[in-house]
Parts: C-alpha cells; structure tokens; sequence
C-alpha cells in the first residue's frame, strides 16, 4: 500500500513539474461518459477546453476519444476543442480513438477537420497505431476514410509492416486485400514477409507469398 501511495504521488508531482494537471472535473466527467455533466462545466465559461492533464499530456477531447460516446466529442468540439492538439507523447485525439478502436469517435473527429495520417512522436499515423493495437475496425475505417496505407514512419515501416510484426494476422490480411505494398522494406531491409518467416508466423507468410505471387 504504501509503494502504490508512493507511486501515486510521484506521478502527481511529475505531471505538475511537467505543467500538468492530475486531472479535472470536466476530464472526470468525460471519462465517466457523463453527456450532462460535460454540458454544465462546459456552459460556465473561463474554462480552457484544451488544457493538458495527466502523465502524457492529453486533453478533455482525448479522453473523450478514448472513453466517451461521440456526444460529448460534438460537444467539446461545439466548445472550441482542437481536433489535432498533440499530446506530451505527440498523439492526437486520432491516434486515441484508433488505439481503442472507436470508429463512431474517429468519424466526429474527421468530419471536424482531423488530419486522418497525422504522424505521433514516433511518426506513427493513426492508421499505423491501429495495426499495432490488432484494431481491426479502426484500420477498416481509416482505409474507408482514405488513410495512406503505404505512409511509413520514421523507421520505413507501414502498417502492413508493423502488423506483421505484431503477428496480427487479421488486419494484415485485410491490409493485404486492400492494396498494401508486400514489397516494401523498412531501414532495416526487411519486407512484412521476412518479418513473417523471423516470427514462424506461416499463415501471414502464406498470405504475403499469395499476394507477392499474385502481383508477378
């Protein structure tokens, strides 16, 4: 108990030293998916809707992406959030919505003006963070919505790639028969199929040698 009070208190004064709050009644509420609550502190005024709370730095419209219904996204973005605010880690409202796999949250934030291949910190796009999370619906959407499926992060990598390594073999798959480039290497040399073969990962090394073969 008293480690975890230690550590609790450690991120409390780290996320203040950094310029951040722990947390805030409209941020409690957005996690707690409270549409009304989020509406009255939001109708007071003098509140910055963008402020950053908490260990990465992230807004209320984070969160909300994260956490809530697309009705308390609408309403924060009514209130002047800012759809392509980066966190501490340099992610958007996009690359929290992918992560989870929230599509309904992901349209609000596009249909806002949200940069759909917005790269994060590690250059990764919302596309890329949803291959890496195995959100097969986030990827789904995203290609819908017209993402880059062959954009590469500061590594080379696409998502095709970065699936692969994660062994999540349904969005490679569906990466694969939405057009995803099998050939391209990243820094290190390496395609998605000879990531495969390194993993023994013989059903994704099946499905890349098919579409290799295919495209001879």
């Amino acid at each position: 108990m008293k480690n975890l009070l230690r550590l609790a208190i450690f991120f409390a004064v780290a996320s203040l030293a950094l310029g951040c709050r722990v947390e805030t009644s409209l941020v409690r509420a957005v996690k707690a998916d409270d549409l009304e609550t989020v509406k009255s502190i939001l109708s007071r005024g003098s509140l910055n809707v963008d402020e950053a709370v908490g260990q990465e730095g992230m807004t209320a419209l984070m969160y909300a992406a994260n956490w809530s219904s697309p009705a308390i996204m609408e309403e924060l973005i009514r209130y002047g959030a800012d759809v392509n605010k980066r966190s501490m880690v340099s992610r958007t409202s996009m690359h929290y919505a992918a992560i989870i796999g929230k599509t309904d949250n992901l349209d609000v934030l596009i249909r806002h003006g949200a940069f759909i291949d917005g790269p994060s910190a590690k250059e990764y796009t919302p596309l890329m963070s949803a291959a890496e999370s195995g959100r097969y619906e986030s990827v789904q959407f995203l290609l819908f919505k017209g993402a880059n499926i062959n954009a590469r992060n500061g590594s080379d990598d696409t998502a095709l790639i970065i699936a692969t390594r994660n062994r999540n073999t349904p969005v490679v798959r569906l990466l694969v028969d939405t057009g995803a480039n099998t050939n391209l290497k990243n820094e290190r040399g390496e395609t998605a199929a000879e990531i495969a073969r390194k993993n023994g990962d013989d059903e994704v090394i099946r499905l890349l040698n098919h579409d290799v073969e295919q495209n001879k």
